[in-house]
C-alpha cells in the first residue's frame, strides 16, 4: 500500500504558482488554515498599523476652541475622516488576498459601495469562497455609536440590486448581543434564511487587528463566518421540512 505524499502548503512570501495550485490540490492534504495561507501574500505591516495610528489620531483629536466651525461640522469632518481611513484599512486586508480582485468607491445609480470584490478562480480551492458567485461587497462603517438596524437593511437591499448573497459588514465595534442592540445582529440571522437570502459576515476592528498581526489568513475568518450563517439557514431549513 502506497501512502501518498505531503504537499506542504506554498510558502506566503511569494506568488502562488499554477503547478503549486495543481500539486496541492492533488495532494488533498491541504486544512483551511494551509489553503488560506497559500492564497493570501503577506500584508504591510508598517502600512496596516500607521492607519490605525491615524485613525486613533483623529478619533482622539478635539475642537479647537478657536475654530470657525460648529461643534457638529467639527464631528462630521471627523467621522469622515476616520470613514475613509477606515476604508483604507480594510483595503490593505482585502487585496492580500489572490482570490479577490478589489474596486473601491464603486458609485452606482443609487448608492457607493465602499469595496466591490470580484473573486478570482483561485476560489475554487476553498469550499466556502466556491458558492459565493462572481462579486460580493463590503460595507465599511467606523461609528463608535451601536450598529443601526437601517445599515443591515441597506446592505441587503444592496445585495439584492448587484446580484449577490454575500456581504461583509466592517465595523468598529462588535454588534451587541442583548437588548435593543442585538436587533440588527437578528436581522442578520433572519435575511440568511429567506427566499432571496444575504449572507452578512461580520467583522469588527479588533478581529482585523488581531488577524494581521497573529498572521492569519482574513480568508480563514470569512470563510468560518459565512459557514456559520449557511449552518443557520440549513438548520432552519430541516426544522421546516
Amino acid at each position: 500500500m502506497t501512502t501518498a505524499a505531503t504537499v506542504p502548503a506554498p510558502p506566503t512570501d511569494r506568488v502562488v504558482t499554477l503547478q503549486d495550485i495543481i500539486d496541492f490540490a492533488a495532494a488533498g492534504k491541504g486544512t483551511l488554515e494551509e489553503v488560506s495561507k497559500g492564497l493570501t501574500s503577506p500584508i504591510d505591516l508598517a502600512r496596516f498599523r500607521l492607519l490605525i495610528k491615524r485613525i486613533d489620531l483623529v478619533t482622539s483629536s478635539q475642537r479647537p476652541t478657536n475654530s470657525r466651525r460648529t461643534k457638529s461640522q467639527f464631528m462630521a469632518a471627523q467621522n469622515r475622516a476616520k470613514g475613509k481611513l477606515f476604508e483604507q484599512l480594510v483595503g490593505i486586508v482585502l487585496e492580500s488576498s489572490q482570490a479577490f480582485s478589489i474596486y473601491g468607491n464603486i458609485q452606482t445609480l443609487t448608492n457607493e459601495i465602499d469595496w466591490l470584490v470580484y473573486l478570482a478562480p483561485l476560489r475554487i480551492l476553498l469550499p466556502a469562497l466556491s458558492t459565493w458567485g462572481s462579486h460580493f461587497i463590503c460595507e465599511c462603517k467606523m461609528s463608535s455609536k451601536a450598529l443601526d438596524g437601517n445599515w443591515v437593511s441597506r446592505l441587503y437591499t444592496l445585495t439584492q440590486t448587484h446580484g449577490t448573497q454575500v456581504a461583509i459588514l466592517f465595523t468598529a465595534k462588535e454588534i451587541a448581543n442583548k437588548g435593543s442592540g442585538a436587533r440588527p445582529l437578528r436581522a442578520i440571522q433572519d435575511l440568511c434564511i429567506l427566499g432571496n437570502p444575504a449572507f452578512i459576515i461580520r467583522v469588527n476592528l479588533d478581529e482585523l487587528i488581531t488577524c494581521v498581526e497573529s498572521g492569519q489568513s482574513p480568508l480563514v475568518i470569512l470563510s468560518n463566518k459565512y459557514v456559520e450563517l449557511r449552518s443557520r439557514r440549513l438548520r432552519v431549513g430541516l426544522l421546516n421540512a
